[in-house]
């Protein structure tokens, strides 16, 4: 390999070492601005283990966001009637917790029982929250 070639192939490294560098750099800005919300549950799901039967059983079930971007909440919904939620934000903004009360009244049912809440939000990441709570209730 004479001088003039030795000079083009170290070029070549050095071009490719940049377009690598380049490379990298872009990645991990791209994984950086990502704008996804993340959310943190206490709970998501409550177990209220055995019980008799013929009571309101009542929870509470804390969110919380954990990025940048507000979260706005649409609705909350319950599988059954039986389980009502109340909840005093509609908003909850970056950093911030909500939390819902959440009651099951178990007249009427008897066995293993598990009701699920869905929350539906504004964000395209995460439209649907959801969690539940689940009781075994005496047979009569």
């Amino acid at each position: 390999m004479n001088i003039q070639q030795h000079i083009r192939h170290l070029n070549n490294l050095k071009l490719m070492k940049i377009v690598v560098i380049l490379m990298v750099v872009f990645v991990v800005s791209c994984t950086f601005n990502k704008k996804e919300p993340q959310f943190y549950f206490t709970n998501s799901t409550y177990d209220f283990g055995y019980t008799e039967g013929n009571e309101v059983l009542k929870t509470t079930f804390s969110i919380k966001n954990l990025f940048d971007v507000p979260l706005k909440i649409i609705d909350i919904k319950s599988s059954c009637k039986c389980v009502t939620t109340t909840h005093t934000k509609t908003l909850v903004k970056p950093n911030e917790s909500m939390e819902i009360q959440v009651a099951f009244d178990t007249k009427g049912f008897s066995g293993k029982q598990k009701k699920l809440i869905t929350i539906e939000t504004d964000n395209e990441y995460h439209r649907y929250l959801r969690f539940s709570v689940q009781t075994k209730i005496a047979e009569w």
